[in-house]
């Protein structure tokens, strides 16, 4: 076993292109979004694994590598003209963890959760698991929106996940390949656990807590879900959100400790949370501090 960012891209509208064209001409087409799509990820020191159907699943050292060649991916195929007045575009989906690599094939969860978000993803559009997105020491991009949790096939709670912005949007332009460090502003929040320490900001607006592995901040506790709860930065604050099975309780400092049953409330100057049950039973509780 060993851990790797897991890319999925697809070529959409191929399917009215094979209608529209037949096979041969069709086939040449998608085969050079692909050959496109290999030139970026080979350029950003990931590896194509192997052609599925009209798409393709690669393999990369770290996530940051992965944005960047999927960011640069985009750009390339959107570059191209359209196919007899069809426009051919990608939907890519990521997801870092743990695979099994046999023969110069991958296999596991994590290969099945990153297929799974590049069908979630529409034309033009790249998805990627909330939890890879934390892992980023620094982001290599200007904007990365917070998406509402989706069902997956395989799953039984939602996964929480990010959209990864790669062209000029609502006056925000990602630079791709970017690995400078930005000034933060605005609102900022650190949680402690045990010895792990998270901080979100603008530029890493949100994280999952629970006990599954692909989570943000991973918790060691049998009365926590596997994705037990979110944070997502909204405006000037941040808000926790319950997505669990027995709860979510929040003591904020000089407060009275309440419990969130798939409620969400924010998280304002100091306090805990612990998961599952009240704070007094538990020694392993997530403290938060709210700049």
């Amino acid at each position: 076993m060993s851990e790797r960012c897991i890319l999925f891209a697809d070529v959409v509208g191929s399917t009215a292109l094979y209608e529209k064209l037949g096979d041969a001409e069709a086939k040449y087409a998608v085969e050079r979004c692909l050959k496109r799509a290999q030139m970026s990820i080979a350029h950003f020191g990931g590896r194509t694994v192997k052609n599925v159907g009209d798409g393709l699943l690669a393999d990369f050292p770290e996530a940051g590598a992965a944005v960047a060649a999927a960011c640069q991916m985009q750009q390339r195929i959107a570059d191209l003209p359209p196919v007899a007045g069809q426009k051919l575009t990608l939907r890519i989906g990521f997801h870092s963890g743990e695979v099994i690599d046999e023969a110069g094939d991958i296999f596991g969860d994590s290969v099945n959760l990153a297929a799974r978000l590049a069908d979630v993803a529409r034309a033009g559009q790249i998805i990627a698991s909330a939890a890879t997105l934390r892992r980023l020491p620094a982001l290599t991009l200007q904007s990365v929106r917070a998406l509402p949790a989706v069902m997956v096939k395989g799953k039984t709670e939602p996964v929480p996940v990010c959209e990864v912005i790669w062209h000029e949007e609502g006056g925000l332009t990602l630079v791709a390949g970017d690995t400078q460090p930005r000034q933060v502003t605005g609102a900022r929040l650190t949680l402690h656990y045990e010895s792990t320490v998270r901080e979100l900001d603008a530029y890493a607006p949100s994280l999952t807590i629970g006990r599954d592995k692909g989570c943000g901040l991973v918790v060691h506790d049998p009365r926590a879900s596997r994705v037990h709860a979110a944070i997502e930065r909204r405006g000037d604050k941040f808000m926790l959100i319950d997505q669990s099975t027995n709860g979510t309780w929040l003591s904020r400092e000089g407060e009275v400790e309440v419990k969130l049953s798939r409620e969400e409330a924010p998280l304002l100057g100091r306090g805990r949370i612990s998961l599952g049950h009240p704070a007094a039973a538990t020694h392993a509780c997530i403290t938060f501090i709210s700049e």
